[in-house]
């Protein structure tokens, strides 16, 4: 009985510790993803304002 519930508890366990290390895994990609994300923002911001920028010089 006793070693039932260890092994039990050892199941129940394990994924759990594997589920930590994953979580770190994606902690350490969190700061590329927003890094691209800030890149993609600045870049959509920048062409929004040279196109407006453009237009306006096309009408005056």
């Amino acid at each position: 009985m006793r070693q039932a519930m260890q092994k039990t508890i050892e199941d129940v366990a394990m994924p759990r510790f594997h589920r930590t290390d994953a979580g770190k895994q994606t902690r350490t990609a969190w700061p590329t993803l927003r890094i691209i994300a800030l890149i993609c923002a600045f870049a959509i911001s920048v062409g929004f304002w040279v196109g407006a920028y453009l237009l306006l010089r096309l009408i005056w």
